[in-house]
C-alpha cells in the first residue's frame, strides 16, 4: 500500500473514530437525560417557554417520535462533520480525480442511444392524450404548478402535436441527426408532455429523463454513433485531417459523472428521510411488510409468487438492505473499483423491488448502462470474436475513399479493424503487405486477413462483419440481387472516382481539439443543487424537480384508505365498479388521485372532484343511469391478503348527490 493510500486509511479510521465518540457521548447523553424528561416538558409542560412553541395537545410517543428524529438528524450531521473534518483533504483528492478521469466517446454514445431508444419504446402517446381531456376539475397541481396550470393550455390538440415533436425530437437524438438540437427539443417538449399526466394528483418519478437530457445536449455524446459523427468525419477527410475515431476524454467522462452523481441524489434524500424520520425501525419492525401488503391491495389483490411477508427475517433483512443500498449508491460511483458493486446492487435492488412489489422503475434501471465502460467490452468482444486483426488498405489520396473510412470508425466499436493508407510505403513495410501489387491498391479498396484478401464489393462485404451496427446487412449482402447491384455500384463509383483525388492531401496530420465541458459543468452543477434542495425539503410532490419517493412512512398497522362509490336504485345500494378508471389511470395513479381528493381541505372542490370522477366512470361506459343517487363513502380497509373479503374496518359518508344533477 502506497504512503498516500495509508495516509488516507489513517484519516479515515480517526475520522470515524471521532465521529462515533461524539455521536455515542450525545446518544448516552439523549437516551439517559433527555428522552426521559420528553414527557414532562412536552406533555405536562412544565417548562413555559418550551410550552409557548408546542401547538396542540399529543400524545408522549408523538414527541418522543419527534425527539428520536431530531437526535438522529444530530448523529447523523456528527458522523458527516467528523468525516469531512479528517477526510478532507483525501476528499478533495478523491473528488478531483473523479470528475478528471477520461472515457471513450462510445460509452456516452451508447447511453444516448440506449436512453433514447428505452422512450420512444416505452413512451405511450395515447396515454398522454386521454389524460389531456380529463376535466380541469380533476387537476391537482403538484409543487409550484399552481399558477402555472392557470395559464398552460392543455387539450388533446396541443397535447397532440407536442407528442408528435417530442417523439420526433428523440428519434433524431436517437440517430444522432443535429443532436444538441433534438435533445433540447426533447427535454423542453418533455417537460410538457409528460408533465401532463403528472397534473392528475399523483406524480410518478422518472425526472431523470428531463435531468439527463439536460446534460446530454450540452455534452458531446454524438461524437460516434451518430449521423452528426459521420458528417464531421466527411469534413475531416476533406481537410485531410488524421482519420480514427476521437480519443477518450474528460469531455466524454463528466457528463456520466454528473448522470451518476443524480442517481445518487435520488436514491440518497429516500434513505436518508427513512432513517431520520422511522430510524431503526423502518427495516427492524413490520413496517415493510405492512408497506408490501398496501402495495398488493393497491394492485387489487396481486401477490407474489413467493410470500415474503411470511418470513420475517427475510423482510426484515431487505429493509436493511434497503437502507444501506440507498445511503451508499452516491459514495459508490466515486470509486472506479466500487462501480461493479453499485451496478450489481442497483439492479438487484430494483428487481426485487418489482418482485414484491411490482415497483420495476425500469425508467431508472435502464440508466445503469452508463455504469458499464462499452468501449472495454466492445474490445473483449472483438478480440473473443476474431482471432486477428482485419486490415483495411484505401487509397489516402481519395475523397470519397477517406469519408467512407472515417464513417466505418465511427460505428467500429469492435476495434478488430486496422485502417492503413495504401500510400504509407513505411507502414506496408511493417506490417508486410508489400506482396500486395500498389496499382491493385489504387485500383481497388482492400481488406487482408493473414494471407487471405478480398477486395472491392467483397472487401465492404468483410468489413460489414466487424461493425455490429452492419451486422443485420451482412447476410443479404451474399444474395442476389444485392450482391449484383452492390458489386455494379461499387464498381462504377471506384471508376470515376478519379475527379475527387486530391493531390495534396498529407496522409495524416494530427486533428481534434480539446473538448470544452464548461457547460456540462453549469448544467450538472445546477440539477444537483436543486435536487439537493428539494431532496432536503422532502419536496416529492413536484415535476420535473422532486426528492424521490421517500417510502419514510412507518405503516404500523395493515390498513388502507380508498373510495367507496356506490349507486342508490330504489331501495337497493350498489357497489360501483371502479376498475374501468383504475385501469385507465393505472392502479398507483387512480389511488394518488383518490387519495389527493380526499385529503383536500376545500370541501366545496372536493365535491366538485367527485363529480368529476363519476363523470368519468360514466364515460367509461358504465351505465348510471338506473341510478337516482350517487354515494361516495370514505372506506378503511384491511391490506392484508387473506382479509380482502372481510368487511371494511370503517366507512363514512362524505358526499352524496341526484344522478339528475350531473
Amino acid at each position: 500500500m502506497s504512503t498516500r493510500n495509508k495516509t488516507g486509511v489513517a484519516l479515515f479510521l480517526q475520522s470515524l473514530c471521532l465521529g462515533l465518540l461524539l455521536a455515542g457521548l450525545f446518544a448516552a447523553l439523549y437516551f439517559f437525560l433527555i428522552r426521559p424528561q420528553i414527557g414532562a416538558v412536552c406533555v405536562d409542560k412544565t417548562v413555559p417557554v418550551i410550552s409557548a412553541m408546542i401547538e396542540g395537545d399529543h400524545p408522549l410517543s408523538h414527541y418522543q417520535k419527534k425527539g428520536d428524529a431530531l437526535f438522529t438528524v444530530a448523529c447523523i450531521a456528527m458522523l458527516l462533520g467528523a468525516f469531512v473534518f479528517g477526510y478532507r483533504v483525501v476528499l478533495k483528492s478523491i473528488l478531483t480525480s473523479y470528475f478528471s478521469e477520461t472515457s471513450s466517446p462510445w460509452n456516452l454514445a451508447i447511453f444516448r442511444v440506449v436512453f433514447f431508444g428505452f422512450i420512444l419504446l416505452t413512451f405511450k402517446k395515447a396515454n398522454v392524450l386521454w389524460y389531456s381531456q380529463l376535466p380541469s376539475e380533476l387537476i391537482i397541481p403538484p409543487f409550484g404548478w399552481g399558477h402555472i396550470l392557470t395559464y398552460l393550455p392543455i387539450n388533446p390538440e396541443i397535447a397532440n402535436l407536442a407528442c408528435t415533436i417530442f417523439v420526433i425530437a428523440c428519434f433524431c437524438a436517437l440517430v444522432g441527426f443535429g443532436t444538441r438540437y433534438a435533445i433540447w427539443t426533447a427535454a423542453l417538449s418533455g417537460m410538457y408532455v409528460l408533465g401532463i399526466p403528472q397534473f392528475y394528483g399523483k406524480v410518478n418519478h422518472y425526472h431523470q429523463w428531463i435531468w439527463f437530457m439536460m446534460i446530454l445536449a450540452v455534452s458531446r455524446c454524438a461524437d460516434v454513433l451518430s449521423l452528426d459523427s459521420v458528417r464531421r468525419g466527411f469534413r475531416m477527410a476533406d481537410r485531410g485531417e488524421k482519420l480514427g475515431a476521437p480519443a477518450d476524454s474528460v469531455g466524454y467522462a463528466l457528463p456520466l459523472r454528473f448522470v451518476w452523481l443524480l442517481m445518487g441524489v435520488a436514491y440518497f434524500f429516500p434513505g436518508l428521510w427513512k432513517v431520520i424520520r422511522s430510524q431503526w425501525h423502518w427495516a427492524f419492525s413490520d413496517n415493510l411488510k405492512y408497506q408490501m401488503y398496501s402495495k398488493w391491495f393497491e394492485l387489487s389483490g396481486w401477490t407474489p409468487a413467493f410470500r415474503i411477508d411470511q418470513h420475517p427475517v427475510l423482510y426484515k433483512l431487505s429493509g436493511c438492505g434497503t437502507l444501506v443500498f440507498e445511503l451508499t449508491f452516491i459514495v459508490m460511483v466515486l470509486f472506479p473499483f466500487l462501480r461493479p458493486f453499485a451496478f450489481v446492487g442497483g439492479l438487484a435492488f430494483h428487481n426485487l423491488t418489482n418482485m414484491f412489489m411490482r415497483i420495476s422503475f425500469m425508467h431508472m434501471q435502464i440508466c445503469y448502462v452508463s455504469l458499464l465502460d462499452w468501449s472495454k467490452i466492445g474490445a473483449w468482444l472483438g478480440k473473443v470474436l476474431y482471432k486477428q486483426d482485419l486490415i483495411v488498405l484505401f487509397d489516402g489520396n481519395c475523397t470519397i475513399c477517406r469519408r467512407t473510412i472515417a464513417t466505418f470508425q465511427r460505428f467500429d466499436i469492435l476495434g478488430r479493424v486496422c485502417y492503413i493508407n495504401a500510400l504509407d510505403t513505411p507502414k506496408l513495410k511493417e506490417l508486410q503487405l508489400t506482396w500486395i501489387e500498389p496499382a491493385a491498391l489504387m485500383r481497388d479498396m482492400h481488406a487482408v486477413a493473414g494471407r487471405k484478401t478480398w477486395k472491392g464489393y467483397e472487401c465492404y462485404r468483410t468489413l460489414a462483419l466487424r461493425i455490429p451496427i452492419l451486422w443485420p446487412l451482412w447476410p443479404l449482402m451474399w444474395f442476389w440481387p444485392v450482391a449484383v447491384v452492390g458489386r455494379m455500384i461499387y464498381r462504377k463509383v471506384a471508376d470515376a472516382r478519379a475527379c475527387s483525388i486530391r493531390k495534396a492531401v498529407p496522409v495524416s496530420t494530427a486533428g481534434g481539439s480539446a473538448i470544452n465541458t464548461a457547460w456540462v459543468k453549469v448544467i450538472g452543477t445546477s440539477l444537483i443543487v436543486v435536487n439537493v434542495l428539494f431532496g432536503v425539503s422532502r419536496i416529492s410532490d413536484a415535476w420535473p424537480f422532486a426528492c424521490y419517493p421517500t417510502f419514510d412512512r412507518m405503516v404500523m398497522e395493515p390498513k388502507s384508505e380508498t373510495l367507496l362509490m356506490t349507486g342508490v336504485k330504489g331501495e337497493v345500494e350498489e357497489k360501483l365498479d371502479l376498475g374501468p378508471l383504475k385501469n385507465k389511470f393505472t392502479p398507483t395513479r387512480f389511488r394518488g388521485m383518490i387519495r389527493s381528493i380526499l385529503h383536500g381541505k376545500d370541501k366545496a372542490r372536493r365535491e366538485v372532484q367527485l363529480k368529476a370522477a363519476f363523470g368519468l366512470l360514466a364515460d367509461a361506459g358504465v351505465d348510471v343511469t338506473q341510478y337516482s343517487k350517487i354515494r361516495f363513502y370514505k372506506v378503511f380497509r384491511s391490506t392484508v391478503p387473506e382479509e380482502y373479503n372481510h368487511p371494511p374496518l370503517s366507512s363514512s359518508l362524505i358526499f352524496e348527490y341526484d344522478v339528475k344533477d350531473l
